[in-house]
C-alpha cells in the first residue's frame, strides 16, 4: 500500500489508481478511496516560499462520490456479504 502519510504519497497514489473505472479494477478504486479521504485531511492550501500547493475540498469530495458510487455499482459482494444482508432471501 502507498503511503498516505504525506502530501506527495497520496498525489502518487491518487495518480496510480486514476484508472480504476477504465481498468474496472474494484480494489485500485478503494485504494483511491482512502487515498482521497486522506487527501481530505490535508490543509487546502500550504507551502514554503515560491512552492505552493492548492486544492479545492469540493472537487476531492465530488471524486470521492464518484469513486463511491462506482464501487457500489460495480463490486461483486461475498457470499459473507450477502448472508449479512438482511434484504437476502436466499444464500443460493
Amino acid at each position: 500500500m502507498a503511503d498516505l502519510s504525506t502530501l506527495a504519497g497520496i498525489e502518487g497514489e491518487l495518480a496510480a489508481t486514476a484508472d480504476y473505472d477504465v481498468a474496472f479494477d474494484v480494489p485500485k478504486a478503494k485504494r483511491r478511496v482512502a487515498a482521497l479521504r486522506r487527501k481530505l485531511d490535508f490543509p487546502q492550501s500550504s507551502g514554503r516560499g515560491e512552492q505552493n500547493v492548492a486544492f479545492t475540498m469540493q472537487a476531492i469530495e465530488n471524486q470521492l462520490q464518484q469513486v463511491l458510487a462506482w464501487i457500489a455499482a460495480n463490486d461483486t459482494p461475498s457470499e459473507a456479504q450477502r448472508l449479512a444482508n438482511p434484504d437476502c432471501q436466499s444464500a443460493v
